[in-house]
């Protein structure tokens, strides 16, 4: 009897898995099945006038995603169903939005054929490379220019004919190098060469523009074996010592061979000179003699090298280079760690530099940006990799990262309680923080060429709405160009990189879509944001992040968030251009938690005319590079009181003390927001500009509830929805989680 319920029990679990892959299939085929009528009225709309870009996003999106979703359904095991199929399992999760996305476009083109006009959107020709003016690329009729788009293999090539009617005008390719052009010694293939200009002809064709990743780690491996004592361990892709100097000989050669057959095609919006670079290498005797020539110079003598670092060599060459990778005799933090961050960075800029100088050999007109990450730009756990954004910034033509806006709680915060007591929906603080740091060092456009919204390997649901804001606020602070991580669909290994991505998920792809055609209908307002002079600045310090560590990055973190919230923009002044004699810029500056401080950098603080407010204790500004105790002070008249602050508390209460300090110094936004009850608000982040039609003003819901705010401008103001056309009454508007909003205040 036991065996007969037992197998009653299979036969209808089989049964159930079966009816419910059917189901899906059945759902699925409904979807495919209204796309012929779909297609057809959309080309009705198109020949009677009408510009249907926003529909066409839809329709390819339900056009290329079917057949998608059909090839994962086919996966399911007979018998287990889809639960026991991982590629089925996701297109259970997806196949509602595509349903959904499908009603929307049916309403959509509704409308239009009833007589509403569909929105008009600007589109870059491909056939004229855009110059650059301050955060933003320019077309040939002077209008700013936003590209959004894929990356980085396969498939983003062979989609470049597709990408203009998915909203997407750019995409990220190369991934080859030295490698595969000189694949043995004495032996040249073009190849991958010939590759690249098919598909900048392409681009060119169709509108899609071309950031070339010129990938150095991709070297050639009979190089590596004659020169045995290039390969070096190394954190990043380099499989090589940096410092070498045949690797430099082979990065020119390959340079001057690669690019002048491309320079001159239009599609090639820029140069990507390397790929997540983080210099934590192991010496080498090239390394160790630019180590020594550095201090050297530094430090005159060894007499004064053993005062500031309190050590006792007796000659420079007995310096050891300090490890990044392993262990290494000198202390951390110490004077000789502190010196080998800042040898480190400026030899890192220099590796680059030299790649640089080689590409504008070639192709002075091509611009150049590092794809190197976000975090490694500030966080006192990123100090040793060696990237500076004011060294960077100096030999680059465009501010480039690799970044994160992670949906669900904010791991770039820059603590476990932060973390652990997180109030906003997606990790927006990583992009704004860096971009806003980014573009204080060196005001060129922001371009985020491997622009990480999902996690690698992710199974959780992505809404669209976390893709329109990660990428709608990443504009706001100076993205104008932007490649996703990835386009690619994973079919065979869920623990893949390449698994979760973007392409497993349509209403994502259609948000990206459709956020590219609407920044660049509003180009000039976002510009208009963009290129606003900040209105507070904060010191960045790669010495406090040294020797401060945690209570300098934490302090830094939770005043960035604050001030997020008070509508007034946030610009930095960094500890290397206070070196070089750059004077701040603004009438306020804050100092977050930083005891230590080169003694350059405090020389060019001392002439600063504003006004400055520690964030801490009066332990801040004490101590030099050294650990040595800092004399003097700041002048009384410049220094306000100080902002309480204790590690790892929470940003709220920052918020909360500096808003009576910022009325006080009569720093207010153009426009202010406040809540339903006329109070200051939390969580929504808002940013103005001035414009020849009137200001205008963007605003964010960080939060994972709804917020109603009003923006206060004055009883006779207008408010006006810019892409949406719609009047907004008494300015007051209740936002969603992660929506944004554009609006023009008229008076």
């Amino acid at each position: 009897m036991l065996r007969i319920v037992t197998l009653m029990m299979l036969l209808s679990s089989y049964v159930l898995a079966a009816t419910t892959t059917d189901a899906l299939d059945q759902r699925l085929k409904t979807v495919g099945d209204r796309l012929p009528v779909l297609k057809q009225r959309i080309e009705k709309l198109r020949a009677a006038g009408q510009d249907v870009s926003y529909p066409i996003v839809s329709y390819t999106v339900l056009e290329n995603f079917v057949p998608y979703m059909k090839d994962d359904l086919d996966t399911a095991i007979p018998g287990g169903g889809v639960e026991n199929s991982w590629r089925a399992k996701r297109a259970k999760r997806e196949l509602p939005d595509l349903e959904k996305i499908a009603d929307r476009l049916g309403d959509q083109l509704k409308r239009a054929e009833a007589g509403e006009t569909l929105a008009a959107v600007p589109r870059w020709s491909g056939d004229h490379r855009p110059t650059i003016r301050g955060a933003d690329f320019i077309d040939a009729a002077g209008r700013p220019i936003f590209f959004v788009g894929y990356g980085h293999f396969k498939q983003a090539r062979d989609d470049i004919e597709k990408f203009p009617s998915y909203g997407i005008n750019i995409i990220q390719c190369g991934e080859w190098g030295p490698s595969a052009v000189y694949p043995a010694e004495g032996k040249i293939d073009d190849t991958m060469i010939r590759q690249t200009i098919d598909e900048l002809d392409r681009g060119a064709k169709n509108g899609i523009a071309v950031d070339l990743l010129i990938s150095p780690h991709y070297f050639p491996e009979w190089m590596l074996a004659k020169y045995p004592e290039m390969r070096k361990p190394r954190q990043d892709f380099f499989p090589f010592s940096i410092y070498h100097p045949k690797v430099h000989e082979m990065l020119k050669q390959f340079i001057n061979h690669a690019l002048p057959p491309l320079k001159d095609k239009p599609a090639l919006l820029s140069i990507c000179l390397s790929n997540e670079p983080i210099n934590l290498q192991e010496p080498d005797q090239y390394s160790i003699k630019s180590w020594h020539d550095w201090i050297a110079k530094k430090h005159g003598d060894v007499a004064t090298l053993n005062k500031r670092w309190k050590t006792s060599f007796a000659k420079i060459q007995d310096v050891e280079q300090p490890n990044a990778l392993g262990k290494s005799k000198e202390k951390r933090p110490s004077g000789q760690w502190m010196d080998f961050i800042r040898w480190n960075q400026e030899a890192f800029t220099e590796f680059h530099k030299m790649l640089a100088d080689a590409v504008h050999a070639v192709a002075p007109n091509i611009p150049v940006h590092i794809k190197d990450t976000t975090w490694h730009k500030y966080r006192s756990e990123g100090v040793q990799g060696g990237n500076d954004v004011t060294l960077y910034g100096a030999i680059t033509d465009i501010n480039g990262n690799d970044s994160v806006n992670l949906y669900g709680p904010d791991n770039s915060a820059s603590s476990p309680v932060e973390r652990s007591n997180d109030v906003f929906a997606q990790g927006w603080r990583e992009n704004a923080l860096a971009y806003d740091l980014q573009r204080s060092a060196h005001d060129a456009p922001v371009f985020n060429s491997e622009n990480h919204p999902i996690f690698d390997r992710e199974t959780r649901y992505i809404p669209p709405e976390h893709i329109r804001a990660a990428y709608w606020q990443g504009a706001i602070y100076g993205q104008s160009a932007t490649t996703t991580w990835v386009w690619a669909r994973e079919k065979s290994d869920p623990q893949s990189d390449f698994a979760g991505s973007i392409m497993e998920r349509p209403a994502c792809a259609e948000a990206l879509g459709v956020v590219s055609h609407d920044l660049n209908r509003v180009a000039n307002e976002i510009a208009a944001i963009q290129n606003a002079k900040p209105n507070v600045l904060i010191l960045q310090s790669f010495t406090s992040a040294v020797w401060d560590v945690h209570a300098y990055d934490d302090a830094l973190m939770k005043l960035y968030t604050a001030l997020s919230f008070t509508g007034l923009k946030i610009g930095f002044i960094t500890e290397r251009q206070l070196e070089l004699g750059t004077a701040p810029d603004g009438k306020l500056l804050f100092i977050p938690g930083i005891v230590h401080l080169s003694d350059a950098a405090f020389v060019g603080l001392e002439k600063f005319i504003g006004k400055i407010v520690f964030v801490g204790d009066s332990s801040l500004l004490t101590r030099n590079e050294y650990d040595d105790a800092r004399l003097t002070k700041l002048s009384e008249r410049t220094v306000l009181e100080p902002l309480a602050f204790k590690t790892d508390s929470r940003w709220q209460p920052l918020l909360d003390s500096l808003r009576p300090r910022l009325a006080r110094l009569n720093l207010k936004p153009l426009i202010n927001v406040v809540d339903d009850k006329g109070s200051p608000t939390w969580g929504v982040n808002w940013r103005c500009a001035n414009t020849p039609s009137g200001d205008v003003i963007n605003l964010y819901n960080a939060r994972r509830e709804p917020v109603t705010v009003t923006i206060a401008a004055g009883e006779s103001a207008g408010f006006m929805d810019l892409l949406t056309g719609q009047k907004i009454a008494d300015g007051k508007m209740t936002l969603a989680p992660l929506e944004v909003r554009l609006c023009q205040v008229s008076k």
